[in-house]
């Protein structure tokens, strides 16, 4: 049998990808969950305004009024539903740390509008975790067992051996979980990303009301917040998701009694000095170290070990049987009794003109993240002439192929838009000021209902042709989505009620 070498090291970078690409399928789970916290909030705040504030906006005088009445019903109707909800949960930490920040906020029946509003945001941002929670500990917990038995499937098949081993059990993987390799577990991480999301959110609200800011506005704000949030978010469960592959790979060794490990850089362009480094040197087993000598060694690491043995591993030629020279980790998972850990690729049901698309995971996490928070942040860079990161220019490369497996919207659309400030307004007309072309560098969103915002400042009225067509995958909003650099001709504009409305035609299809 060969000592490690480069089949091997292949071998063990591979089971890496597939960790990453699992990594990659929680990260795009998680985004739906912002996604719908996003979409309730920006609720809560569209309601909170509805009913307080005047054509003006909404004073600080009249947001810090003391609920009475009906409102107070409504508020405690509320405050006694999420209780039950709480109190709904299955016993463990996750109910015992929601009550207790429950208490800690001292929600009463006497409390102010605007205390009202972010406490509705507060049980939103509970929800979102709970979520997070649930999915993340579902996925690593499949993570984590598909790798185990991959890595002795190919100790095994190194070996050249068929051999008993210790399988896992719920037990061993909660242990797993559970271990705080950097100071505290995902869990815990978790919920220090959202006490600094809640604090920034309701500083948000707080000024937004004081600075007399609109509903459209403040729903900006606090959707980029959870943007950001999500960001740390991604990066958690990325850092996470290698975490959990490479401590499975350990326990694989030490199952099948694996000396030594030789440690495996991805060396491109986006490797660590601290990794290349690293790469190809050998370390006993016993001293594996996270972030020393063992990854991961810093977050969105992507580096791996592989199996060592300079003497060929002996030990296994009196033990064990031979296995046969093709086995295929099926066949090997089937005679160990060995259930499938992960799902398979999800498949999107468009309802459009190709029926089922079949979208990569990168396209699919991609369309997934624009069409939450993070687009804004893109679109302005693009909008701007602004360079991307390495990360936003992968998305927009998966975007970009993603849209094209889209059926073309041919039709009518309308596009709303809010200017709070007179400069981006200026900015926008002067883009739009006389009939011709207009190019746009970023991706336009469009919808086929009649206005996305109750009250814009600008309407535009949008000829499609060969727009993206994702009222399927975006309900809520009807979205239509167009590349980035489309063209478009200005027919007319012209005040209709107080907004300003413009007619424009898709140029190039």
């Amino acid at each position: 049998m060969a000592t490690s070498n480069d089949y091997w090291a292949r071998r063990a970078a591979k089971l890496e990808e597939r960790a990453a690409k699992q990594g990659d399928t929680i990260a795009k789970r998680a985004l739906r969950h912002y996604r719908r916290a996003a979409n309730e909030i920006k609720e809560k705040a569209e309601a909170f305004y509805g009913r307080y504030a005047a054509e003006q906006g909404i004073s600080y005088a009249e947001a810090v009024k003391i609920l009475r009445g009906a409102d107070a019903k409504v508020w405690a109707k509320t405050l006694g539903e999420y209780v039950d909800e709480i109190g709904a949960l299955p016993d463990g930490d996750l109910k015992a740390r929601l009550q207790a920040e429950l208490d800690a906020r001292a929600y009463s029946s006497r409390i102010s509008r605007l205390d009202a509003l972010k406490a509705q945001v507060d049980m939103e941002v509970d929800r979102l975790m709970v979520s997070l929670e649930n999915e993340l500990r579902e996925g690593f917990s499949g993570l984590y067992t598909d790798t185990y038995y991959r890595k002795m499937f190919d100790i095994q098949q190194h070996a050249g051996k068929l051999f008993d081993f210790a399988h896992l059990n719920r037990e061993l993987v909660e242990n797993a979980l559970a271990y705080p390799w950097s100071g505290a577990d995902f869990s815990g991480r978790l919920w220090e990303n959202k006490r600094a999301l809640l604090f920034n959110l309701r500083e948000i609200m707080t000024q937004g009301v004081i600075q007399g800011k609109g509903v459209p506005a403040l729903s900006k704000e606090l959707s980029d917040k959870l943007g950001q949030s999500f960001k740390v978010a991604e990066r958690l469960i990325r850092t996470e998701a290698n975490h959990f592959h490479n401590a499975a790979d350990v326990a694989a060794y030490e199952a099948a009694g694996v000396r030594q490990y030789e440690y495996i850089a991805t060396l491109d362009s986006r490797t660590s000095a601290v990794c290349a480094g690293l790469d190809g040197k050998v370390f006993d087993i016993e001293d594996a170290k996270t972030g020393v000598n063992y990854p991961p060694m810093h977050p969105w690491c992507r580096s791996t070990t592989v199996e060592y043995d300079p003497d060929e591993w002996k030990d296994w030629e009196a033990i064990g049987q031979p296995m046969p020279r093709r086995m295929t980790y099926e066949e090997w998972a089937a005679r160990q009794g060995i259930e499938p850990a992960t799902k398979p690729a999800e498949v999107l049901n468009t309802g459009g003109e190709s029926g089922k698309i079949k979208l990569s995971e990168s396209q699919e996490y991609a369309i997934s993240r624009y069409i939450g928070p993070e687009s804004y942040a893109l679109n302005a860079k693009l909008r701007e002439g602004i360079p991307l990161t390495d990360d936003e220019a992968a998305w927009m490369h998966d975007l970009d192929s993603a849209l094209e497996l889209f059926p073309k919207f041919k039709g009518d659309l309308m596009r709303t838009l809010v200017f709070d400030e007179e400069d981006e307004l200026q900015s926008f007309l002067c883009h739009y000021c006389h009939k011709g072309n207009v190019t746009e560098n970023a991706y336009i969103s469009a919808s086929t209902l009649k206005d996305y915002h109750e009250s814009p400042t600008v309407r535009l009225l949008i000829h499609s042709k060969s727009g993206r067509d994702l009222r399927e995958i975006n309900v809520s909003e009807q979205e239509v989505l167009f590349h980035r650099g489309t063209t478009f001709f200005v027919k007319n504009s012209r005040i209709v009620d107080g907004v300003i409305e413009m007619e424009v035609e898709e140029v190039n299809e």
